[in-house]
C-alpha cells in the first residue's frame, strides 16, 4: 500500500517521461530526439531536468557531441523500457477483452495543434484501436467550437483567447506554445544578433487568422504600436511563401516555425525580451462522451500535452 501511495502522490516517473528519456538516449542528442518526436528541444530539456531532479541524479552525461546515459541512467532506462513494454502489452490485452472503441471520431483542430495531431495522435490511435476511424478538420477556433456544439466534431482542439467555453462543454489546457518571429533571409533584421520588439514596428505581419485581443494587447505593449496585418491565409506553407517574397513578418508557434525554416528557408529572428505564449485547449461536449471520445481525449493528454518552453 505504501508503494501505491508513492505512485499516486506523483513522485514516480511517468510512462510518457520514460518514453522521452528513451528517445533521447536512442538519438544521442536532445535536438535530434526533439525532431523525431515533434517536440521543441526546450520542452525535452525541461522534462529531462525534472526527471533527474526526481531521481536524484543525472540520467545523461552531457558533452559537445550530445548526451549519453550514465551507468546508473542506462540501468534505469533498461528497466523503464521493460516496464513500458509490459504496460503496453497489458493495455492491449485489456482493450482486446473489452472490445475497444470503434466507429468514427471527428477531430476539429486549429493550425498550431494540427501537426501534433497528425504526427503523433492519429498514428498512436491506429495502433491501439484499428477499428476506430479518425478524421481531422482544420479551422478557426470559433468555427471549431460551433461545430462541436452542432455535433460536426466530437473533439475540438483550439485556443480560447477571445472565446468562452460553450455551455455544456468542458475544456482543459493541453499545450502552451512559444512564439517565434520569422522573416526572409534578405530582411534587414535577419542579420542582427539581437532584435528588440520595437524594431519590428515598421513591418507588417502575416497570419493564419485574425489576431485575437490578447495578442493585440501584448503586441502594443512590446512593440509600441498597433500591428499592421498585411494578409491572412488558410495555410502556413502559403504564408511562408508570401513572407519569402516580401518583408512581411510571420509570428507563429516555435514548432511550426522550425518546420517552415527547414522547408522554406525562412529565418527565425533572435528576439530579446518577453515572448507571447499561446495556450491550446482540448474541448469536449459533456453529453457526447462516447467510449471513443473518452479514449482519444486521454490519448491527447498522453501524446501532445507538452509545453514549448
Amino acid at each position: 500500500m505504501a508503494d501505491l501511495r508513492h505512485q499516486i502522490s506523483g513522485h514516480a516517473i511517468g510512462s510518457r517521461c520514460v518514453a522521452v528519456l528513451l528517445a533521447v538516449a536512442e538519438a544521442g542528442s536532445i535536438r535530434r530526439a526533439a525532431a523525431a518526436l515533434g517536440i521543441t528541444p526546450a520542452a525535452i530539456s525541461k522534462m529531462v531536468r525534472q526527471a533527474e531532479a526526481r531521481l536524484g541524479g543525472p540520467v545523461f552525461a552531457r558533452s559537445a557531441a550530445g548526451v549519453e546515459p550514465t551507468p546508473v541512467g542506462r540501468r534505469f532506462l533498461d528497466a523503464g523500457r521493460d516496464a513500458l513494454g509490459q504496460l503496453a502489452a497489458a493495455q492491449e490485452a485489456f482493450e482486446r477483452e473489452c472490445g475497444g472503441p470503434g466507429g468514427r471520431l471527428r477531430i476539429g483542430t486549429g493550425p498550431f495543434a494540427a501537426g501534433a495531431v497528425a504526427a503523433r495522435l492519429i498514428p498512436q490511435a491506429r495502433l491501439r484501436w484499428p477499428d476506430l476511424q479518425i478524421s481531422m478538420t482544420l479551422g478557426s477556433a470559433d468555427a471549431l467550437l460551433r461545430g462541436l456544439c452542432q455535433g460536426v466534431h466530437d473533439i475540438a482542439i483550439c485556443h480560447l483567447e477571445d472565446l468562452s467555453v460553450p455551455q455544456g462543454c468542458t475544456a482543459h489546457r493541453i499545450q502552451t506554445l512559444r512564439s517565434v518571429v520569422l522573416a526572409r533571409p534578405q530582411n534587414p533584421l535577419a542579420g542582427r544578433a539581437c532584435v528588440a520588439w520595437p524594431d519590428i514596428a515598421p513591418y507588417a505581419l502575416a497570419g493564419f487568422e485574425q489576431p485575437y485581443s490578447r495578442f493585440l494587447r501584448w503586441y502594443r505593449e512590446q512593440v509600441g504600436v498597433d500591428p499592421r496585418i498585411a494578409f491572412m491565409g488558410p495555410d502556413f506553407d502559403l504564408l511562408a511563401q508570401s513572407v519569402l517574397e516580401s518583408d512581411v513578418l510571420l509570428i507563429t508557434a516555435a514548432g511550426i516555425g522550425a518546420r517552415l525554416c527547414a522547408s522554406h528557408g525562412l529565418v527565425e529572428l533572435r528576439m530579446a525580451g518577453p515572448r507571447f505564449d499561446h495556450d491550446v485547449f482540448c474541448v469536449l461536449a459533456d453529453g457526447a462522451r462516447t467510449p471513443a471520445v473518452t479514449a482519444i481525449a486521454a490519448l491527447i493528454d498522453e501524446t501532445i500535452s507538452f509545453d514549448e518552453q
